[in-house]
């Protein structure tokens, strides 16, 4: 593999990194469990469980909540429960807006690369206001398997036009580090209100708005 160049492009995890999405996500997967495998099963998931599991794809989140058997179904449910309870429930963080302004001041190249389906992850940007700075937003699903495989990287680096060892992925979950690094990107986490940062990051953030100054500290010599 390549040496990692200093990055020139920056792309996102959504849920955990943009969004604070995650009580949306336990409400809505207990209220899925609820419907299809019955009150015993929803009961059965706890706030921890939904913590050891984040950032893996909901598929594989409802076969682990509800069985082989029934999973597909919870997954289905709960892309029709989500909606509701993300208008009730998820937030942009504070950093978020910020960062994005001034990274798009720099004309650096931003998009986003979830494991939400992409027309679900562009309706939440746009529902805040922050789609405009984005030149892609990708989700992994028919193309190629969730992340950790390393696809969705690969692919938003394409889309922004840069090698992947030009991109800064960040993220806030071990899978999030383990795509970035299977794909020759810089492996970048956001660490919020005490929790661990993932093993394995190139770089562990306290806050968004640290970004803008490190794009302008790694920018090749003669760039603006």
């Amino acid at each position: 593999m390549r040496e990692k160049a200093p990055p020139t492009a920056v792309a996102f995890d959504l849920d955990g990194t943009l969004l604070d999405s995650f009580d949306a996500i336990y409400e809505a997967t207990v209220l899925a469990l609820r419907d299809v495998a019955g009150e015993e099963r929803a009961r059965a998931w706890r706030f921890e469980d939904a913590r050891a599991h984040e950032g893996r794809a909901f598929e594989e989140i409802a076969r682990i909540a509800a069985g082989s058997d029934l999973g597909p179904a919870v997954a289905k449910r709960y892309r029709e429960r989500f909606p509701e309870v993300a208008s009730r429930v998820v937030r942009p963080f504070e950093d978020v807006a910020p960062a994005l302004e001034a990274l798009a001041r720099d004309g650096v190249p931003l998009a986003v690369a979830t494991n939400k389906p992409a027309p679900a992850a562009l309706e939440l940007l746009t529902r805040f206001g922050l789609a405009r700075p984005f030149r892609a937003v990708l989700g992994a699903g028919d193309r190629y398997p969730p992340k950790p495989h390393p696809g969705v990287v690969v692919d938003v680096a394409r889309a922004l036009g840069v090698p992947p060892r030009e991109l800064a992925f960040v993220g806030d979950a071990g899978v999030d580090v383990a795509a970035a690094r299977a794909a020759g990107a810089h492996a970048w986490v956001i660490v919020r209100e005490g929790a661990r940062a993932p093993e394995g990051a190139d770089r562990v953030l306290r806050s968004l708005e640290e970004l803008p100054a490190l794009m302008r500290a790694r920018a090749p010599s003669g760039d603006p």
